[in-house]
């Protein structure tokens, strides 16, 4: 699993093709990348979602400018299309594998991220299309394992509990 490279999740069906630009990048996804630990979203007004808390010290909201599969507008780092908080997690997968999960809950229009079972953190939205899984490799040969048929290292029961607690006490307010 060394070239992992983000984990994440994408708006779209799952038989459509999201592309070579990493989740995050592209419009209507979120990642959380391996190599920094950054947490990636693109965040198109006229398409699904705008932020409205930030784990970190604020967001910046970005046009992607360029929708195509061209190579330049894809690897362009200094296209403003996408957002990222630097300080989300820390990298994952170097030098040993890591088994990385991401959720949605959209009671709370959240995504989050785990670590090995530790909640890493979350990014609320105003509001979320469907999204499907999607995870990326930085070469190709990449290997990633998906167990699907494995209990959760993640308590997601305590995590929903929790969630439920939260909006009891705020009025019923995610």
């Amino acid at each position: 699993m060394r070239s992992l490279r983000q984990v994440g999740r994408s708006y779209g069906s799952s038989g459509q093709f999201y592309g070579v630009g990493h989740v995050g990048w592209r419009p209507t996804s979120v990642g959380y990348h391996s190599d920094d630990g950054g947490l990636y979203y693109n965040v198109d007004e006229k398409s699904w979602a705008e932020p409205v808390r930030f784990r970190g010290d604020g967001s910046e909201d970005g046009d992607w400018s360029d929708d195509s599969d061209d190579w330049e507008g894809l690897f362009n780092f200094m296209d403003p299309g996408y957002s990222v908080d630097q300080n989300f997690g820390s990298p994952f997968g170097h030098p040993h594998p890591e088994v990385i999960g991401c959720g949605v809950n959209y009671t709370t229009n959240t995504v989050f991220f785990t670590k090995e079972g530790q909640l890493v953190g979350s990014k609320r939205f105003r509001r979320l299309p469907t999204l499907y899984a999607a995870v990326g490799v930085h070469e190709a040969g990449g290997m990633v394992m998906v167990l699907k048929n494995s209990a959760f290292l993640f308590d997601i029961d305590a995590y929903v509990l929790k969630q439920v607690k939260l909006s009891v006490e705020s009025g019923g307010k995610p």
